[in-house]
């Protein structure tokens, strides 16, 4: 999708006005987010970032994504824009090529805070440095080695396919902190993953189909698989 952020943010405006305060403690009371909220927050944090403050030109602030990330109240959000010089973050001082540059940053926006935010997949404008791979095994990828994983080791998941179009719920108990649980169904096929919310958790997988197979794992930051059941 392409839109510009103005567009985007006249809609949004209608869904701001609910308070944005974060309430801390496991009995605090839950604080709803909206995507458009999220772009919002976003786009304020790109134009006030080191690297668009520099030279960044407003009025090419454009809208390219926005992406549900499988924990509550967070959103990955992709805008691109372009700055008058080559390079990154406040470079006054430095010798920097004079060409109109383009750019893509992808800002993760959780619970109203900006959690990360990178650019051009190069840049961590979050820390201001180089961006540092991450290995962290996300739980999308770790679904898809499930379902290979099964595909070769049992003829009765013959059906069950990465292609399938997944319908996604969170089951996550309203107000638990500290984990979560998300449920795929699609196709005679029910898959439910539940993992700690920490730096690098393992996943633990529950699949059942309609025909009565059902089968219960783990996936580890490595991508093994360890039956449970």
């Amino acid at each position: 999708m392409s839109k510009t952020i103005n567009t985007i943010v006249a809609i949004a405006l209608v869904s701001l006005f609910p308070a944005l305060t974060i309430y801390a403690g496991l009995n605090a009371p839950t604080v709803e987010f909206s995507e458009g909220q999220a772009i919002i927050i976003a786009t304020d944090y790109l134009k006030g970032s080191p690297t668009f403050s520099f030279d960044g030109i407003e009025d090419t602030i454009e809208l390219a994504d926005v992406d549900t990330i499988r924990m509550p109240n967070t959103w990955s959000v992709t805008l691109k824009f372009d700055s008058r010089h080559a390079g990154y973050g406040n470079r006054t001082g430095e010798m920097v090529a004079q060409v109109i540059t383009e750019h893509t940053a992808k800002v993760v926006v959780s619970s109203g805070e900006v959690r990360s935010a990178v650019i051009d997949d190069t840049w961590d404008e979050f820390n201001q440095r180089e961006k540092i791979s991450s290995e962290i095994l996300p739980p999308e990828e770790a679904l898809n080695i499930v379902i290979e994983y099964l595909q070769e080791n049992y003829d009765e998941t013959e059906t069950l396919d990465v292609d399938i179009e997944w319908s996604i719920e969170n089951l996550t108990p309203e107000n638990l902190v500290g984990a979560s649980t998300i449920e795929y169904s699609g196709n005679g096929w029910t898959i439910t993953i539940h993992y700690p919310v920490v730096w690098k958790p393992n996943y633990s997988f529950k699949v059942e189909h309609t025909s009565g197979f059902t089968w219960s794992g783990t996936v580890d930051q490595s991508g093994s698989v360890t039956e449970t059941e």
